[in-house]
């Protein structure tokens, strides 16, 4: 008699912990199989099954930090966005200040290219 996976419950149980699923492989036979191993947790977090059930460990990276239940969320850290703001704006700053020297002192001067009021146009 063939019996399907829903059948197979009744006489296999994932006793112990929350969270576990009966799994049929031709390999393996039927086992109980953690969530961890299906993708669990987002964005590099690490799960841990507890007796509870499963919980994820949310990881950092250089600008980004993940959140949720399952590190579904990603937010920018504060201090990197403040970081990448004040740069690009002292950049930006440095920049103007070399264009304005470089015109200053190398002769760029506007009166070369202006033309007198009091001449007259043909």
């Amino acid at each position: 008699m063939a019996l399907n996976l829903s059948r197979l419950s009744d006489y296999f149980q994932c006793d112990g912990y929350k969270g576990y699923r009966l799994v049929y492989s031709p390999q393996d036979g039927v086992t109980c199989v953690s969530l961890c191993s299906e993708g669990y947790c987002h964005n590099g977090g690490q799960c841990q099954h507890l007796p509870d059930g499963p919980q994820c460990s949310c990881a950092s990276f250089t600008i980004y930090t993940s959140w949720g239940e399952h590190c579904e969320h990603l937010s920018v850290k504060l201090g990197a966005f403040f970081g990448i703001l004040f740069g690009a704006l002292g950049a930006l700053l440095l920049l103007g200040i070399l264009v304005f020297v470089i015109c200053h002192f190398c002769g760029c001067s506007m009166n070369k290219f202006s033309y007198p009021l009091d001449s007259e146009l043909y």
